[in-house]
Formats: structure tokens, sequence, C-alpha cells
């Protein structure tokens, strides 16, 4: 009998010493040793319902989520209808995209403890992987019931909120997120958001800038309030913080083209080229991108250049009348300016049907088009079109060009 007694006792110290050594390499994220210790246990029949747990995880850890579900089937035939089993389960098929096996387990549990937090926490996670944002908020109401006071869930109750464009839900949401904890950097963040979208430009910037004063570090803060700051055509404003945006990442066409922009609107014509080039280089099949790089070119007096990217653009995508109405008027000018008269001449008729309001401008083109190629008839019939005064340069080349038409009408006139 005191046999026994010892060799039990020595089968429990080696049993003790493989659990220790189980949870010192999966500790230590050493998982390969952690699953072959863990499989002696079991094979032994030695592994108990924390055993099972941790070689499942170590499975999971490398991504074997299909020995990790076998790991737990065998830990519910020796320890049926185990809770903390029935969520590892829930856990890995869940990380194993598996949702509805995962809700359905989940599901189970919450019948036993319907305010579990940690159950309701991954039931949120499986429904907003399943796009259902309803059932995601009344399991995080649940959590809130629970601790109204806990700015975590108070914070994700206003991300599901705005995922169901409930967006002044969302406010009051993040608003008692930041009342219960004053760092809560990305409530500030996501309320600048908010109000970004509702155009009130002012309340969303000083979100964003609490959020920045909190973690200075914190480059998508910056990302955003040069945003904001581009939506309300503040651009020498956005471009500091878009220059430190592009410094963290110079592969994004999005920050590049952006920031082409804010230097284009300020007149440094030769930087928003360079990051016009850069965006292009990216990606040349945005329309948009072809359309500026086109304008840069404009105004760097490169008018080959800008007609052949305004082309482009017009022939990647026309989304709908105004972007192809943008397009063609700014092909009427650079046509003109590139010296290709007789299609700046179909533009600016074309510009005439769509912007009727500024047809003196258009006519001008046309009629300063059909002077140049010597078609003096035409020429003066679109002057003549010209309803209002323009800027005195151009009224001045208006006038001159009406005096050389008067005397060569009047010598072909003679000529008959």
């Amino acid at each position: 009998m005191i046999r026994i007694i010892f060799i039990l006792i020595i089968l429990n110290s080696v049993v003790l010493a493989q659990t220790d050594s189980l949870n010192h390499f999966f500790n230590n994220s050493d998982y390969d040793k952690a699953i072959r210790i863990g499989e002696k246990l079991i094979s032994n029949n030695s592994a108990s319902e924390k055993n099972f747990i941790k070689i499942a995880q170590a499975y999971t850890a490398i991504y074997q989520y299909r020995n990790s579900l076998n790991t737990l089937k065998k830990a519910e035939n020796i320890f049926p209808y185990n809770s903390n089993i029935i969520y590892s389960k829930a856990r890995v098929l869940y990380k194993y995209n598996r949702l509805k096996k995962s809700a359905k387990n989940i599901y189970k549990l919450l019948q036993k403890d319907s305010l579990n937090k940690k159950y309701l926490l991954l039931a949120m996670k499986i429904a907003n992987a399943q796009n259902n944002y309803k059932k995601s908020i009344k399991y995080n109401t649940y959590l809130l019931f629970i601790d109204s006071t806990n700015s975590a869930f108070n914070y994700l109750a206003g991300k599901t909120s705005v995922k169901l464009k409930e967006n002044k839900q969302a406010i009051k949401y993040f608003e008692k997120a930041i009342k219960y904890d004053s760092t809560y950097s990305d409530a500030y963040k996501w309320l600048g958001k908010i109000y970004d979208a509702f155009h009130d430009w002012d309340t969303s910037l000083y979100y964003i800038n609490k959020a920045i004063n909190i973690e200075p570090d914190n480059i998508s803060y910056y990302k955003q309030r040069a945003n904001t700051n581009y939506n309300r055509t503040h651009y020498f404003v956005a471009l500091s913080d878009y220059n430190k945006v592009w410094k963290a990442d110079t592969s994004s066409n999005i920050i590049s083209f952006k920031l082409g922009v804010c230097y284009q609107q300020i007149e440094k014509y030769e930087k928003a080229n360079k990051l016009f080039l850069k965006s292009y280089s990216i990606d040349s099949t945005n329309y948009k991108i072809n359309q500026y790089l086109g304008m840069s070119y404009y105004h760097l007096n490169q008018y080959d250049k800008a007609v052949y990217f305004i082309e482009k653009a017009q022939q990647i995508i026309q989304p709908d009348k105004n972007v192809s109405t943008v397009l063609q008027s700014h092909l009427a000018i650079n046509y003109f300016e590139n010296k290709q008269y007789n299609k700046a001449i179909v533009y600016n008729k074309i510009m005439i049907k769509n912007r009727p309001d500024n047809s003196s401008w258009y006519n001008y083109y046309i009629a300063e088009s059909y002077f140049i190629l010597n078609d003096f008839r035409n020429a003066k019939k679109y002057y003549d079109k010209i309803i209002r005064d323009l800027p005195p340069y151009y009224q001045e080349n208006i006038n001159a060009h009406l005096i050389v038409i008067k005397e060569h009408l009047f010598f072909e006139s003679g000529k008959k």
C-alpha cells in the first residue's frame, strides 16, 4: 500500500513538473515545446482542464486551428459541459473565421450567464465580424448595464453606433468615454470624425487637437487634422500636417496627392507637380491624379504635357456630368495654350453650352483661335458675342484684333 502511494506521489510530481514546463514554454512563446509536453500529458491521460486549454492556445498561436479544436474536442469528452472549454472553443472558432459555430457556442454560455463580461465581449466581436451591428449594440448594452462608467464599453458602443449611422447617439457614448477617462484619445478622434461629417470643422479640430495633446506621436491624428483642414479648404494650414504624415509614409498616393493639391492651391506649382508625379507612379489609372497633374503642367507653361494628362483623365473615367465638364474646361484652355486651335474651338463651344453664364471667356478663346487661324469673319462673330468687358489686358487685345479684322474684311470686300 505504501509502495502504491509512493508511486502515485512520484507520478503526481511528474505531472506537476510537466504542467510547470508547459506553462513556462507557453509564457515564453515557445509554443512547439509547450505542445510537445502538452501532448504527452494528454497521451498519459494526465491533462487537466487548464492543460487542455493551454495546449489549444499554443496551437492557435501558431495558426494550427484544426489541432486546437481537436484538442478541445478531447477535453469536452473528459470534461463535458465545462464553460471554460466551451469559451476557449468559441474563441478558436472566431479566430478561425468560423463565425456561425463560434456564435452558437457563445450563445450557449450566455444562456447560462447572460451578464458575463468575457462572454459578452466575444459575442460583440463575433457580431461585428458578421456586420450584425444591431446585435453587437445589444450585447454592448448589457455590458453598460453591468458597468455604465466603463470608458471602454462606452467607446465600443460609440463605434458600433457609427456603424449603424446613429452619429448623435455615438457622440453621447464617446462623450461618456472621455467623461470617465479624460485620456481616452481615440474617443476624441472619433468625435472629431463625426463633427467632420457634420462639416462642423471648428468642433472637429477641437477634439482632434485634444487627441494630439494626449498622444503627440500618433501620426494618424495628424492625418485626420490635415484632412479636416483640407476639407474646409484651409490648404496652407493642412500643409504642415500632411508633410509630417508624408515623411512617415511616402508610399501613399492619397497623401502625396492631397499634399500636391495644397501646394497647387498656394501656387507652389513645381512642388505640386513632383507630388502629383509621385501619385501617378503609384496609381496611373486615377482620373483625378491625371487631371491635377495636367493642371500642374498648365501652371508650369508645359501645355503639351498638360493636354496629354487631361486627355488621359477624360479617357479613363467620366463618373458624372460635373467631372466631365471640369475636364472639358481644362482642355478648352490647354488646347488654346498648346496652339491646338481647332480643338480649342470645339471645346470652348462645348463649354458655352455647359456654362453659359461664363460664355464671354469661352467666346474670347474661340474668337482668338479663329483670329490666329486667319478666319476673320468667324473671329469677329465671336468677338461680337462677348457681352461684358474682360480685364484690361484681354479687352485691349480684343480692340486691337478688331481693328486688324476690320482692315482685312475691308480689303476682301474691295476685291469683290
